[in-house]
């Protein structure tokens, strides 16, 4: 296809023959008329001027290059600390024969957190396993070039970036997984979280919640200690099959305040098989402020002298208990209870408190308009009768955390007597959780007794009954103290308290407090106004102190998500971070740990059953790497390596091509020559 207008094409050959006529035209008229030496140089110089005003045009044609090419074996080498490297060199030996796979053109590369081109360990973090990279990778090249499928050698340990599981299938292209390591279950105890909040109060004691897993430990003692401050608890399990898990809770009374350690171990005897995944550590803020709470109460009510009692006997609340005709009061916390609702001031101010980021603890009544209350601070719900109240039981939502119950305390409340309840459905917002059901008559159901959420900025619950007053003084006439049941009070007023804290001027932001020594770990500074919108005009400095008193400054960086300093590469210790505005007088500080615990390390258990999923998935195989002697055949029988016809389409323009410069050049020297023989210069 040639890329000049027909327009040109006229155009050219007008200007061409009008310029080769003027000059002919003399030396035809002398020479007596038109001879056929004149005439074949005319013809020549036409020719050329033709060529030359064609060139203005910009002429050009498609030049389309053919050729065939071999389709894209993938293979990808698990390069992880998981993996061993007799695992690796058994690898290497099979890999020379799926090198010489006919039909495919085959492309190593090594994998662990990101992938390489084969060889290239340089830049390639080895100590964790991000396997939907892999995915990624192969799914980025199957776009784009023709892939006849892919060979992964892997454990298939994954314990950075995405669950391979939800990463899209390759469109079509086989996976072919070669199982390294050992999936059967090893004899291991491991710590797998520890739960607690990030803040306590001086003196008030807290619950720190531990998961422990177990394998192939049945009938084993394993003790499970508890490391805080200075303070060594500990609890014996014996796990009850190969496989087990259970939460441990301990509870923990800060003395000093500062940044207190939390350090867990689970020790038991020497058949553990990894050792690595025994123990965990982080840090938590004890401050020693002594929070607010307001009692407030629409009638005079027992419920309400219980609730008092047991906040005044932990020391560190300050307990104001008055009338909703003084329901002016500031606090931190506000505990309402029986509050009818009935005026419009009353629905105001509850409304203006979940605004402000209040935390709300309410007690219902028979006589409140319990659903008014509900839709005031954003909790809906239904009823099948507004009067239907009867006396239910409490039962513990064991799907999500105890709020600080022992074992000792949760015996004590499955003694409790009843409450008054009504009987409702309620809709839990996002964030929220139910974290007592109703029990009748011995059947528990899902019914809400006590919900919690999140509401923006707020942090509200709200206790359907009435009759609390019954569990204190049960619980005391039958142990001598009500110590199960104040504990609960307790706990919930200071995790209203904790989660409703309004965020500082300035403030550390981290993804935790503990951190492995090969983590990229990054600290933002974080800077408001008093209206609590983000103000990147204030200036802030950062500092880091180890554990031997010494700090220096940390460079920030203003970036997209704001103000941020990279603080990677850190030895294993103790540190604290230090931020402050340049005036010094917001200061906020964040206390991290930084071991020398690998992800690899934690888990060694290969995951074949996984390797398998994602094969299955793409109707492609699976060997163990004991059989990759197979695997040639495997690849016969899973893989069409169809060779692909590959074709390339290229504008040539005429002025690029030396045989059209040369014919021009040809065609004036030609008509030269003719002029020259004919006597004419």
């Amino acid at each position: 296809m040639l890329g000049v207008p027909v327009i040109g094409w006229v155009i050219s050959f007008l200007i061409a023959a009008v310029l080769a006529v003027l000059q002919y035209y003399k030396w035809v008229k002398e020479s007596g008329g038109v001879k056929s030496p004149w005439l074949l140089a005319m013809l020549f110089r036409f020719f050329a001027w033709m060529a030359l005003v064609l060139l203005l045009f910009n002429p050009w044609w498609i030049h389309v290059k053919q050729w065939v090419q071999d389709p894209v074996l993938l293979v990808y080498t698990d390069a992880s600390m998981s993996v061993s490297k007799s695992d690796q060199k058994q690898w290497l030996l099979a890999l020379k024969k799926v090198r010489d796979t006919k039909g495919v053109r085959v492309e190593p590369y090594l994998a662990a957190d990101a992938v390489v081109l084969g060889g290239q360990l340089q830049g390639l973090d080895t100590f964790h396993t991000n396997m939907s990279a892999v995915l990624q990778h192969a799914s980025g090249i199957a776009s784009n070039t023709a892939v006849a499928g892919v060979v992964w050698m892997t454990d298939g340990i994954n314990n950075s970036g995405r669950n391979p599981q939800f990463e899209p299938v390759l469109g079509g292209v086989p996976l072919l997984m070669v199982g390294a390591g050992n999936p059967n279950p090893q004899v291991d105890a491991s710590v797998e979280a520890i739960q607690c909040n990030e803040e306590a109060f001086l003196g008030n004691s807290f619950s720190v919640e531990i998961s422990v897993k177990s394998q192939r430990m049945k009938g084993q003692s394993l003790r499970i200690q508890l490391k805080a401050g200075g303070e060594l608890m500990s609890q014996i399990w014996t796990p009850s099959s190969d496989q087990d898990w259970r939460r441990f809770s301990f509870n923990v009374q800060p003395k000093t305040k500062g940044a207190m350690p939390l350090e867990v171990i689970v020790v038991g005897d020497r058949s553990d098989q990894n050792l690595a995944n025994n123990s965990k550590s982080k840090f938590i803020k004890v401050v020693d402020e002594r929070k607010k709470v307001a009692l407030l109460y629409g009638a005079p009510h027992p419920d309400i002298a219980a609730l008092k009692t047991a906040l005044e006997l932990g020391g560190q609340y300050l307990v104001t208990s008055v009338s909703k005709s003084q329901f002016n009061t500031e606090a931190d916390v506000y505990v309402l209870h029986g509050w009818t609702m009935q005026s419009k001031a009353e629905l105001q101010q509850v409304a203006d408190w979940v605004a402000s980021g209040k935390a709300l603890w309410l007690f219902t009544t028979e006589s409140q308009n319990v659903f008014g209350l509900s839709k005031v601070i954003g909790l809906g719900g239904e009823t099948n009768s507004p009067r239907n109240w009867q006396e239910v039981q409490a039962h513990w939502n064991e799907n999500e955390l105890n709020w600080g119950l022992d074992e000792k305390e949760s015996m004590r409340w499955k003694g409790y007597p009843p409450v008054y309840s009504p009987v409702l459905k309620t809709a839990i917002p996002p964030g929220g959780e139910t974290v007592l059901f109703q029990r009748w008559s011995g059947v528990n159901t899902q019914l809400p007794l006590m919900v919690y959420w999140k509401k923006e900025a707020s942090a509200l619950a709200m206790f359907y009954g009435e009759g609390i007053w019954r569990w204190r003084i049960q619980e005391k006439a039958q142990h001598g103290d009500a110590m199960a049941f104040d504990a609960w009070v307790r706990r919930m007023v200071g995790q209203l308290a904790t989660a409703s804290a309004q965020k500082k001027s300035i403030e550390i932001v981290l993804s935790g407090n503990q951190f492995d020594v090969r983590d990229r770990v990054i600290a933002k500074v974080v800077c408001r106004d008093r209206g609590g919108m983000l103000d990147d005009r204030v200036e802030r400095r950062l500092s880091l102190l180890n554990a031997k008193g010494v700090s220096r400054p940390i460079n920030l960086v203003k970036s997209t998500q704001g103000w941020e300093a990279n603080i990677s590469g850190l030895t294993q210790g103790n540190y604290q971070l230090r931020a402050e505005t340049s005036a010094g007088k917001d200061v906020d500080e964040k206390q991290i740990v930084v071991v020398d615990q690998p992800s690899e390390t934690l888990n060694t258990q290969a995951n074949h059953a996984l390797l398998k999923q994602l094969a299955t998935q793409t109707d492609g195989g699976f060997l163990p790497l004991e059989q990759a002697d197979s695997l040639s055949q495997l690849i016969a029988q899973k893989i069409v390596a169809k060779p692909i016809l590959k074709a390339q389409s290229q504008n040539v323009h005429w002025w690029e091509l030396w045989g059209w410069m040369l014919t021009i050049a040809l065609c004036f020297g030609v008509e030269w020559w003719i002029r020259r023989y004919l006597g004419k210069y």
